[in-house]
C-alpha cells in the first residue's frame, strides 16, 4: 500500500433472508487528488456463498467542507446469477461527533439494465455510527425509507443494525 494506491482483503458473515452466507473479496483502491477534490477507483471482486461471483466498481468524488465531508459517488455490480448491471448514483454527507461517533446522511438512486434499464429504487438513510469498547470495533444503526419502483414508489422503512471489526490500516 501507498498513499494513493492500495490493495487489501475483506472477508466475513453476512445474513441473507436469516440465512448466513460466508464472502471473501480482494479489493485495489487508486486515489487521485484532484485540486480540493479527491477522485477515487475502487474495484472489488467477491465471492458469497449464496450469490456466487460478483464485480464492483466504484468512483468517488470527494471532500472536506469544514467540519463535514461531502461525497458522490458512481457505483456499478454485475452478478454471475442475475441478468443485467446494477448501478447507483450517491450523494452522501459524513457529520462527526466527537472522536468516536458520527452521522453520515445518504439519497441514493439505483438503477436495473434488465429488463428496461429503469431507476429501480430511491433511496433516503441517516447513519449513526458509534466506536465502542475497542478502537476498531464499531456499532451502526442505520433507519432508512426506500421507494421501490415495483410498488408504486411506495414509501417502505427499514433499519440496518451492524457490528463491524477493523484490522489493519
Amino acid at each position: 500500500s501507498t498513499a494513493h494506491q492500495s490493495i487489501s482483503a475483506r472477508t466475513g458473515l453476512r445474513f441473507n433472508d436469516m440465512r448466513p452466507a460466508v464472502f471473501a473479496a480482494p479489493r485495489y483502491r487508486l486515489l487521485i487528488p484532484i485540486y480540493s477534490w479527491d477522485f477515487r477507483l475502487t474495484q472489488e471482486i467477491m465471492y458469497r456463498t449464496d450469490t456466487k461471483w460478483q464485480e464492483t466498481t466504484r468512483l468517488d468524488l470527494e471532500r472536506p467542507m469544514k467540519s463535514l465531508f461531502l461525497r458522490f459517488t458512481a457505483e456499478g455490480t454485475w452478478f454471475e446469477n442475475t441478468p443485467g448491471y446494477f448501478y447507483s448514483i450517491r450523494c452522501a454527507l459524513f457529520q462527526p461527533i466527537g472522536d468516536k461517533k458520527a452521522f453520515d446522511y445518504e439519497l441514493i438512486n439505483s438503477f436495473q439494465t434488465e429488463p428496461t434499464g429503469k431507476l429501480t429504487d430511491i433511496i433516503i438513510r441517516a447513519r449513526y455510527r458509534q466506536q465502542i469498547w475497542r478502537n476498531w470495533i464499531y456499532f451502526d444503526i442505520v433507519p432508512q425509507c426506500r421507494f421501490p419502483s415495483d410498488q408504486n414508489r411506495q414509501w417502505t422503512p427499514g433499519i440496518f443494525i451492524g457490528l463491524e471489526a477493523v484490522f489493519g490500516n
